[in-house]
């Protein structure tokens, strides 16, 4: 029993950092609009491998659009997605994470936590810009309450893999594109249901197949 309270009061606390370090999520005004083109892009992913979004052209893609690898948050949005991975393949639905971060960086967060899909390296922030999700850089060094585990080996990591200061940091936003490479649903409120996100876009998805094929 003092297990599980000891749990709840950890997960109610790292919630809490994530409300506090991200608060700047609250403002979209420069989002796509619902119904609208997105923007294409070419990136780099985790092993140098460049992807565009129209390369996806008649599959339905989630754009998950992250701050920082190894941070409390999107370590724990990472291992979401992980757990439903399978279900994301098996739903017909194509899985793209991207933040500021180098490849390099990207690499070295998959290995150590397992992540099976594709992350993209946004290293100039200006595809984050075009969606309307660049948020402001953390002044200084990243703060230290934002690392999962081991904040002084983590810090050290992640400043080795990315070299220079980001323009800034990605907020935490998910597109579901369809198959038209229009945009479907914008899911600015990640932070709030980080736990459940995976099933949540994935219920989405199944629940508006049709609208996902539509050219509108």
């Amino acid at each position: 029993m003092k297990s599980l309270i000891k749990r709840r009061i950890w997960i109610l606390s790292i919630l809490l950092c994530i409300s506090f370090l991200f608060s700047t999520e609250n403002s979209f005004a420069a989002l796509p609009k619902i119904g609208g083109q997105a923007p294409n892009f070419s990136l780099p992913d985790q092993h140098g491998k460049i992807h565009t979004l129209s390369q996806y052209r008649g599959k339905i893609v989630i754009l998950a659009f992250y701050p920082a690898d190894f941070t409390v948050g999107c370590t724990m949005e990472a291992h979401v997605n992980t757990e439903y991975y399978k279900k994301y393949v098996k739903n017909g639905i194509t899985l793209l994470g991207i933040s500021v971060q180098t490849p390099q960086s990207h690499k070295a967060f998959c290995e150590t936590y397992g992540i099976p899909y594709t992350l993209l390296a946004d290293t100039t922030g200006k595809v984050a810009r075009e969606y309307g999700v660049l948020g402001k850089p953390f002044p200084g060094k990243f703060p230290k309450q934002a690392w999962y585990k081991d904040p002084k080996r983590s810090a050290k990591l992640y400043y080795k893999l990315n070299p220079k200061t980001p323009p800034g940091l990605a907020k935490r936003v998910t597109f579901i594109i369809g198959k038209h490479g229009k945009i479907a649903y914008i899911d600015t409120q990640v932070n709030k249901h980080i736990l459940t996100c995976a099933p949540r876009w994935i219920y989405w998805v199944q629940t508006h197949r049709k609208l996902l094929s539509t050219k509108y």
